[in-house]
Parts: structure tokens; sequence; C-alpha cells
């Protein structure tokens, strides 16, 4: 599933500076709750703050998974077309 880019990277950045700023407000940045949630969670595994895939390594996992798809399955997609 492709996630949108409805947001410049530079905004998320800085939601994700607020959010963990104490006191701030978390609503500032105008997105949904659970959007800015995601972009911390992610901020964190990214910094190593929390367990789990950097989304350099899960991209690059999704690449090969792509790479490696069984050769039966990609003929049922295409017969389709």
């Amino acid at each position: 599933m492709k996630h949108s880019n409805r947001y410049f990277p530079e905004l998320r950045e800085r939601a994700v500076r607020l959010v963990l700023a104490p006191g701030r407000a978390r609503n500032a940045m105008g997105c949904s709750a659970e959007t800015l949630r995601k972009w911390v969670r992610r901020a964190e595994r990214d910094t190593g703050v929390q367990p789990g895939l950097t989304s350099e390594e899960r991209e690059r996992l999704k690449a090969l998974e792509r790479e490696n798809l069984d050769p039966s399955w990609q003929f049922f997609s295409t017969a389709r077309a």
C-alpha cells in the first residue's frame, strides 16, 4: 500500500518536533492526530529510539519482495490486462 505524500517532508519534521516538545499544541500543523502519530513513530524508528525497520530498510525490503515475486503470480497479473 502506497502512502500519500500530501505533506512536505519539512512539515513532517516540524510537526514531529512540535509533538516531542513539551507543552506544545499537537494539532498546530492542521493534520489529523493519526497522521501526526504515524510521522512521530516513523521518525522514532528512523533515529533508533524505537525498534523496527527504518524507512530505508522498509523500502529496500519491498523492492526485494517485488524482485523475488513468484513468476506464476506475475502471469496472473499480466493476463488480466
